[in-house]
């Protein structure tokens, strides 16, 4: 990635284990970019908060420079190093995802364990500019990006 160098908020689950932490913080600093992080003491259980891992950064640049700087070989890469970030299952064997959050907008990307690398090739094409807000998940029967609580703009 060119330029200012970006910079990610990286909040961390109490339920995260301090390898899970360090591999998150690997992932970005492998792709460039700076990883603050910090633990999150939450009262809520672990179950209920519905991620392990929240990171705050501007996707849209992300993106662009992620499809600009790695090689296709890369995106499995990219899909290993978030599946050992969420590798240890919680409650009955679900594990909580990886949240990329935009900076600006507070859209949200999903990354669960064991999505395809196609998914990975998706998304540093996709054009966030099309979604205003909610969360984006990838769906694994239509094996595609989609919203949830927003619609793309038309």
């Amino acid at each position: 990635m060119s330029g200012r160098p970006l910079v990610a908020e990286v909040l961390v689950n109490d339920a995260a284990s301090a390898e899970e932490e360090q591999a998150v913080i690997e992932l970005f600093d492998r792709l460039g970019v700076q990883a603050d992080a910090r633990r999150s003491h939450t009262h809520r259980d672990p179950g209920t908060l519905g991620w392990l891992i929240l990171v705050a950064l501007p996707l849209q640049g992300f993106l662009i420079g992620l499809g600009n700087s790695l090689a296709e070989d890369l995106h499995g890469g990219l899909r290993k190093l978030v599946d050992r970030a969420l590798r240890r299952p919680r409650n009955g064997g679900s594990t909580a995802p990886l949240v990329l959050q935009d900076s600006e907008s507070g859209l949200r990307i999903v990354l669960e364990a064991g999505l395809p690398e196609e998914a990975f090739r998706q998304l540093t094409a996709l054009d966030l500019g099309g979604f205003a807000q909610g969360s984006l998940r990838y769906d694994q029967a239509l094996h595609q990006w989609r919203a949830e609580l927003d619609e793309p703009r038309a």
